[in-house]
């Protein structure tokens, strides 16, 4: 069974390790977060750093982190997605288990519902420090769990009635999804971008087996 990661885990990323942005490195330093707290470690480093950040300050700009302990933007991107197709691929058909099954009309294929619960003691193995981009650990990680639910369906690929093309969902599920959901989800009233890295085309190249890839923080 596939190790845990750090990234892709229901415990939110501090602000601190996120790739650097203007606007919100211009949030920290109006909420004093900008200078940590520990004696003797620099003052450049933002204040929820990874614990590894004293030693981020020599390493290169081409590494996982830049000068002040955060994480460089495609490393870190990268460092998700790779987290996330290992956690899809293999940690779900090997862990989860099926509930129940129900329609989901106008779909002709039947939705399978799946569930699982990983505990505060499988979240203590997680190498959050020693992982490719350190984040602290959680401080209530002792009693801590994650409850995970999935939804899985087949279904043919073409447009048709009762089934959909694959760039179909990859339209309905993929971009803008955040504005798509209130399609679908009552409790969705309203979205908007609060943050977005950008990313040039020439850089698509460093993310191998992904494409159209994109950073943003959606409200």
């Amino acid at each position: 069974m596939a190790t845990l990661g750090n990234l892709v885990r229901l415990a939110p990323l501090d602000l601190a390790i996120l790739p650097s942005h203007p606007a919100l490195q211009l949030h920290l330093d109006r909420k004093g977060q900008r200078r940590v707290s520990q004696p003797g470690a620099d003052e450049n480093i933002p204040l929820g750093a990874p614990q590894k950040a004293t030693q981020a300050v020599n390493e290169s700009e081409s590494g996982t982190t830049d000068v002040n302990g955060r994480a460089n933007l495609r490393p870190f991107i990268k460092a998700i997605l790779d987290e996330a197709v290992t956690f899809v691929d293999s940690s779900l058909p090997a862990t989860f288990k099926a509930t129940s099954e129900k329609s989901s009309p106008p779909a002709v294929a039947k939705v399978q519902l799946l569930k699982r619960e990983i505990t505060g003691s499988e979240l203590s193995e997680v190498p959050w420090l020693e992982s490719k981009i350190p984040r602290n650990r959680p401080n209530d990680l002792g009693i801590a769990s994650e409850a995970w639910f999935a939804r899985r369906s087949r279904h043919a690929n073409r447009q048709d009635k009762g089934t959909a093309s694959f760039s179909e969902f990859d339209y309905g599920l993929r971009v803008s999804h955040s504005e798509h959901e209130g399609e679908y989800t009552p409790d969705v009233f309203d979205t908007f971008k609060v943050l977005d890295w950008a990313i040039q085309d020439e850089e698509e190249s460093d993310f191998a087996n992904y494409k159209n890839v994109t950073m943003s923080s959606t409200y």
